[in-house]
């Protein structure tokens, strides 16, 4: 599990080193709709990427249409000697519409539930739910972003 973590952990600390430079000094704009939960790290990776945030009715360069997004978890394997789950997958998905189309983005993760505390588990599904936000949120970006002229 730690090794998921780790290069989940890595793969994000990558995208987030790797510039949506079209997005610098736009004007982007959300419209978020049943979808709080992305907007807190889509703001961080929209103002790191040198974008201004602006309202929706303040004319931006981006308009950014976000809603139905939805954490799901999925038992994929238990334990034979005990019936107790083994194996999770989480998906985290949310619909994304800008004036160029609707896209729907999901990213998922499987990771293990050993014989740990519950506690403990907790934590690092809480975690792995953070990296989903932040992949999810890069995806956005990076499909939103219009092409690069050069």
């Amino acid at each position: 599990m730690r090794h998921i973590l780790l290069l989940s952990s890595l793969l994000a600390a990558a995208a987030c080193l790797s510039p949506v430079t079209t997005l610098s000094r736009q004007r982007v704009a959300l419209q978020v709709t049943n979808a709080a939960r992305i907007t807190d790290e889509l703001r961080a990776q929209l103002q790191a990427q040198g974008a201004t945030l602006v309202k929706p009715g303040e004319h931006p360069d981006l308009l950014l249409r976000l809603s139905d997004e939805r954490f799901e978890r999925r038992l994929l394997s238990v334990l034979p000697e005990s019936g107790k789950a083994a194996e999770y997958e989480l998906q985290y998905s949310v619909q994304l519409e800008t004036e160029t189309g609707q896209r729907s983005i999901q990213v998922i993760q499987d990771f293990t539930y050993g014989e740990e505390p519950g506690l403990a588990k907790r934590g690092e599904e809480e975690l792995l739910r953070e990296d989903l936000l932040r992949r999810a949120a890069y995806l956005v970006l990076l499909y939103a972003a219009p092409p690069d002229p050069n």
